[in-house]
């Protein structure tokens, strides 16, 4: 189930709900103050699936200005009536929660940024200390997972702005975290846990299509708690830590190695990621993006053929 709370001028009270009450029987309404102006805010539960519809049908009125019309989404958990069936509540996200996440995940904030700087530096000197435990620490907080799903999402609704925030995103904290993990590499050699990042294996591309595939699914249910578990799948920040502590210590050999199966990792994500959201039926909202989406689209089978290049070049190796 989930709440919606709209938001329109006390004009536009009449249109409006009469179509929140097509899809429900659970709607009131009050009068707010925004912006100086008499306001009225409906507060509607309903079934997750219809909240695409109610969403449509509020945009496509006509006589609603840009800046007139508020939609918050609320998650709730069961909705009890006295006579009927109880309704519980669904993880399964809305196409336009999805897109919302994916604005979110598109760009770090500052604490995200600090996470991910960190994040390098306890990899690398888990590296050297020879400590599993410590790189999986590293994992669980890095937020680089996250702008990935973002440019799948972007992919498949057809947003070219999204599409580049996310991309820049990606390449810019893969490049943090590169950098600060050559810091421990200047002071201290890495153990023999550095060959089991550097070692580009075909399964390494399977292992990325499978996380990629999960980490969509764990955004469009909403289980964001699970995507510290993902990250620990992908294992995106050890073999990035990997190639900064080798090019720290001239290992360009290695440090070209661990690079490839980031590189891969994260080509695997954007494939499977798109494809699994293009399977949960996320599509664009207009013409325009419909028209952007088919274009952007045909980057999928050209990541994909780098991908089989590189499966074939890591099995011949």
């Amino acid at each position: 189930m989930r709440q919606l709370q709209v938001t329109v001028p006390e004009k536009e009270t009449t249109d409006v709900a009469d179509i929140l009450e097509d899809y429900s029987n659970d709607v009131s309404s009050k009068q707010v103050e925004k912006k100086d102006r008499e306001f009225r805010e409906f507060s509607i539960t309903t079934e997750e699936d219809k909240v695409d519809d109610i969403t449509e049908e509020l945009k496509s009125i006509s006589s609603l200005k840009s800046g007139d019309l508020y939609i918050r989404i609320l998650e709730q958990e069961s909705l009890i009536e006295k006579g009927r069936e109880t309704k519980g509540g669904s993880t399964d996200l809305s196409q336009q929660e999805i897109y919302s996440q994916a604005q979110e995940f598109s760009g770090f904030s500052r604490a995200e940024w600090g996470l991910t700087v960190i994040s390098g530096l306890v990899a690398a000197l888990g590296v050297t200390m020879d400590n599993t435990i410590v790189v999986i620490g590293a994992m669980m907080f890095a937020p680089l997972l996250s702008p990935l799903v973002a440019a799948s999402i972007s992919l498949t609704v057809g947003d070219v702005s999204l599409m580049k925030k996310s991309v820049r995103t990606s390449i810019l904290s893969a490049g943090v975290v590169l950098a600060a993990s050559t810091v421990p590499g200047l002071f201290f050699e890495p153990s023999g846990l550095l060959g089991l990042f550097t070692e580009f294996t075909v399964l390494n591309v399977f292992l990325a299509f499978l996380v990629g595939a999960a980490a969509s699914l764990t955004s469009a249910t909403g289980r964001q708690d699970q995507v510290a578990g993902v990250a620990v799948a992908i294992a995106l920040v050890p073999p990035l830590a990997a190639a900064g502590l080798s090019v720290a210590n001239t290992a360009f050999s290695a440090a070209l190695s661990a690079a490839a199966i980031a590189f891969a990792n994260m080509l695997g994500i954007l494939v499977a990621g798109t494809l699994t959201f293009k399977t949960l039926g996320l599509k664009p909202e207009t013409y325009y993006k419909q028209v952007k989406a088919k274009k952007m689209n045909s980057l999928i089978p050209v990541a994909g053929a780098v991908l089989v290049l590189i499966a074939v070049l890591a099995w011949l190796i």
